[in-house]
């Protein structure tokens, strides 16, 4: 059925069925949840490769990591790309994932898929910014959104950015933990982390909780940077640990269940992302969750109204969106006992030693 048809049998003109379907130009909602109900109901779909052929659009968007030198095995970010992928396919693209650990090469793929068009708009996922400083003003043809754990500074002209904000999920880990008699609460930091790290500080004095330097450690990305991290806090009696990913918490409760630990009842765990892997640990692991298919969604979005915006090059005030991780609690997240913390609880030295 071609558009003309269609149209016919909704009692609607072609160009308002192109409204519906497009998003640009004015239609009333009603109007379009009318046309994409009979759509759905007489199979019609339209030909978006031809339009775009005409308009001359690749349909292709690109998303970028500009940070992980080995973005593959990077659990949370793989998931994010899965869901750039189908939140893309929603809005009729195809994403094209690009994974380096050669950061010039990146770039120089970046700026060639840009100036070809290959791609109609990238995806960026920003963990530091000096490196987005360097290439950005090179694809400023290009409608560019970016994905990041800080406030995107406006210096800097993107077409879009998502600040994903751990400020209120931290804030909120914290009145937890200390609600459920926590006070010696540490924290293992992650590779690009100031912001998290910030959050943690702030809510531990929002809470009424000491802290001491000791109870923050650099952990970093890995398994084994989580095994070795709660070792080294364990000795310093925190009855809880706030990891800066998911990794580093996993790494946290398999070092510390092999020493004796149990858990939670002589430590509290929680880490941040909420991977799919995180609800099938034992105990499970609690997580502040990064709601990966909103972030998705918003980052396309946000994208593709820039796309259709012809003059996103000349506009100053880009198109902005926060997102705020929530706790997903789960038995990690347990109460301190009322008696009194066995030395045992604290006792990292090997069980065969």
């Amino acid at each position: 059925m071609d558009i003309r048809t269609f149209a016919e049998i909704v009692g609607v003109s072609i160009a308002t069925v192109s409204r519906a379907f497009s998003g640009n130009g004015r239609i009333s909602p009603e109007t379009k949840r009318h046309i994409l109900k009979m759509a759905k109901k007489k199979g019609f779909t339209p030909n978006i490769h031809a339009r775009r052929l005409s308009s001359q659009e690749s349909a292709m968007l690109g998303i970028f990591y500009s940070f992980s030198s080995e973005p593959i095995f990077d659990y949370y970010n793989m998931e994010l790309a899965q869901e750039l992928a189908k939140a893309a396919l929603q809005q009729g693209y195809t994403a094209q994932l690009e994974l380096t650990n050669d950061d010039d090469r990146q770039e120089e793929r970046l700026l060639q898929l840009a100036s070809t068009k290959a791609i109609d708009g990238v995806i960026l996922v920003v963990g530091k910014i000096a490196r987005a400083r360097k290439f950005l003003p090179k694809i400023s043809h290009c409608p560019c959104v970016t994905i990041t754990n800080f406030p995107w500074p406006k210096t800097i002209p993107v077409a879009g950015s998502i600040f994903i904000d751990f400020q209120k999920g931290i804030e909120q880990t914290i009145s937890t933990l200390r609600d459920r008699g926590h006070s010696r609460i540490g924290y293992i930091r992650g590779m690009v982390d100031e912001t998290k790290h910030q959050a943690y500080l702030m809510a531990m004095e929002k809470a009424g909780l000491d802290l001491e330097p000791s109870w923050i450690h650099p952990g970093y990305k890995s398994f084994s940077d989580g095994e070795r991290a709660v070792r080294a806090l364990l000795k310093r009696r925190v009855t809880a640990i706030l990891c800066a990913t998911d990794i580093l918490a996993l790494g946290v409760m398999h070092a510390a269940q092999e020493d004796g630990v149990c858990l939670p009842e002589d430590l509290a765990v929680v880490g941040m992302d909420d991977l799919a892997v995180s609800a099938f640990t034992t105990p499970g692991l609690a997580s502040i969750g990064v709601p990966r298919n909103h972030v998705a969604q918003a980052s396309v979005e946000t994208l593709t109204r820039a796309i259709r915006d012809k003059r996103y090059d000349q506009i100053k005030t880009t198109y902005s969106q926060t997102i705020h991780p929530q706790l997903v609690e789960r038995h990690s997240l347990g109460s301190l006992p009322l008696k009194n913390i066995t030395k045992k609880s604290f006792d990292t030295s090997p069980k065969n030693a």
